[in-house]
């Protein structure tokens, strides 16, 4: 706390008397990087928006294995563990941000359900998490990187092309019943 105090320049006595504990002040800490990382990356959707699918690839893989995301993630999640709060503002944090996702998906292709948004934006995320844990630390190329963000825009590609498909023949009956 002697520390945090003189970093922050002020006195051991004011910081504790805001986070009577490490885990508390901690805690503060761990909520205000979620929050301050969800504003940044919804100001970066709402600028690359217009990327369709592939931009929110880019954006979320790209991101997950940037240097600065990537171990601080790797830490938040290992705390979520221990930690119900810190579970919880991880857990609002993915929900907000792929329901963002999802909604500008359905921008791009209006035919897609809300559900079949989100579990192609899920999938996105799975996808991007485990780059995180292939090329964050691990010494692969960036080529190799761009290769694997190549192959998940057309497997998620075909997904949206495959539920879209699957679709159009329930709106079709609802209009025609002798369809």
């Amino acid at each position: 706390m002697r520390a945090v105090a003189a970093e922050a320049g002020l006195a051991v006595g004011n910081v504790v008397y805001h986070f009577p504990s490490k885990r508390g002040l901690i805690r503060a800490l761990i909520l205000s990087l979620v929050q301050e990382y969800q504003a940044q990356f919804d100001e970066y959707l709402r600028s690359a928006g217009s990327g369709g699918l592939a931009g929110l690839i880019r954006c979320f893989i790209f991101d997950s294995v940037s240097h600065e995301t990537g171990r601080l993630f790797r830490e938040l999640w290992v705390m979520a563990l221990h930690d119900p709060a810190v579970g919880k503002a991880m857990d609002d944090f993915y929900a907000r941000l792929h329901r963002r996702a999802a909604g500008l998906l359905r921008v791009s292709n209006p035919g897609l359900s809300i559900r079949d948004a989100h579990d192609i934006v899920q999938l996105m995320g799975v996808i991007s998490e485990g780059s995180n844990v292939i090329y964050t630390t691990a010494p692969h190329s960036a080529q190799s990187l761009r290769r694997v963000a190549a192959l998940a825009g057309e497997v998620l590609g075909q997904a949206v092309a495959q539920a879209q498909r699957r679709k159009r023949p329930h709106a079709q009956s609802a209009r025609d019943p002798n369809s």
